[in-house]
């Protein structure tokens, strides 16, 4: 009876703790709660009752980043008169590839599934509902839109600085529009991801289970590790985009020299990076931890047997060559996530974009120079 009874409030238990976690993956997977141009678009579509998954709902998406990117610099344009000067086919070319890019919400939802397998694994109810009020209180739009709007604001004072300074090329009010947009959207990334290092951390401070021969192999902490990877590498790619959009809309003198600017993809790229690997850090902390609980009472068995050594039955004898055994396998399993060559191929992955394209204009800039000052 009392067997039975144990039985029944383990099911209970973690039947009840599976329907928390699976509460936190619907909370966290819900990219709208703090990612505005998702938010937005999704709650006019859920006023117009439309599906923001369906073709409609898409469509609708598309429309509204046109409307933003294109439409608020046109119409500062036609305000202030200024169409001699406006790069309207930029506009147009970064709203259509902003549009794409909100389009993929089916690609970050399936990285963010990925990420959140790290949950699955969690044995403990008090824990995983701390990180849902914890979630709630940090991925949302009060934190990442007020870190967006810092972004923007320090970037556009920062270049109206220097084009008071530089009075080289007349920039149109347009293009300050959607360089706004454009820092906005990085702050809002950056602070995300790093979101995302303190959540891992959260995670390491949990009771795991986990495959207890060799915990790093877990399946649900191997499709994490590789969350965060993609994650990274999705990210990495945006981000890419947003700064060749910016080099684009501005003079290559104003987007090379602004330390603001500089400062800031430095400080986002370094996130970007923060984002990959320090949860690995903290999912290798999981494992040395479950691998430290398993090897402790193994150990404490056959040190109590060791001190009878010379007392032992051959039955007790081989039991103690046998947990040695068992000890030794565990102690041997892998639990190391970074790895050199891992992290070299993060940060190439990560760096290797940017970097090309800003020794591409960086060069042209200089070449051009030069040639000019040849020829004069």
């Amino acid at each position: 009876m009392n067997a039975q009874r144990k039985d029944v409030v383990l099911q209970d238990e973690t039947a009840l703790n599976a329907s928390v976690v699976d509460q936190w993956i619907d909370q966290h997977t819900r990219l709208e709660r703090y990612t505005f141009a998702w938010y937005a678009s999704f709650s006019i579509s859920r006023r117009l009752r439309l599906d923001p998954h369906g073709w409609r709902g898409k469509v609708l998406i598309l429309i509204f980043s046109l409307m933003v990117y294109a439409g608020l610099p046109l119409i500062s344009t036609a305000l202030m008169a200024q169409w001699s000067i406006a790069p309207v086919i930029i506009w147009l070319a970064i709203a259509a590839v902003f549009g794409m890019t909100f389009l993929s919400y089916n690609i970050y939802s399936a990285v963010g599934n990925d990420v959140c397998s790290i949950s699955q694994t969690v044995r403990d109810i008090q824990g995983m509902q701390r990180q849902i009020t914890w979630d709630d209180h940090w991925f949302n739009l009060r934190v990442s839109g007020l870190v967006g709007v810092v972004t923007a604001l320090a970037v556009l004072l920062s270049f109206t600085h220097l084009r008071n300074q530089i009075a080289v090329v007349v920039v149109p009010t347009g293009t300050f529009i959607v360089f706004a947009l454009l820092s906005y959207q990085i702050g809002e990334i950056a602070c995300n991801n790093l979101l995302m290092c303190f959540e891992a951390r959260n995670f390491s401070k949990m009771r795991h289970e986990l495959f207890r021969f060799s915990p790093l192999d877990t399946f649900e902490l191997q499709r994490a590790i590789q969350g965060y990877n993609r994650f990274g590498l999705v990210t990495s790619l945006v981000l890419t985009v947003y700064i060749a959009s910016s080099a684009l809309l501005l003079p290559n003198l104003s987007f090379l020299t602004n330390p603001v600017w500089l400062s800031l993809i430095l400080a986002v790229y370094l996130i970007t990076i923060l984002g990959v690997i320090v949860p690995r850090l903290y999912i290798q902390e999981i494992v040395r931890n479950f691998k430290r609980a398993q090897l402790v009472p193994l150990r404490k068995r056959i040190d109590s047997m060791f001190d009878r050594l010379d007392s032992l039955s051959e039955d007790e004898y081989a039991e103690m060559y046998r947990l040695a055994s068992v000890q030794e396998k565990i102690q041997k399993a892998p639990d190391a996530c970074i790895q050199f060559s891992t992290f070299g191929r993060i940060v190439g992955t990560l760096l290797l974009p940017t970097f090309t394209f800003a020794l591409a204009v960086a060069g042209e800039v200089y070449l051009s120079t030069l040639l000019e000052n040849l020829f004069r």
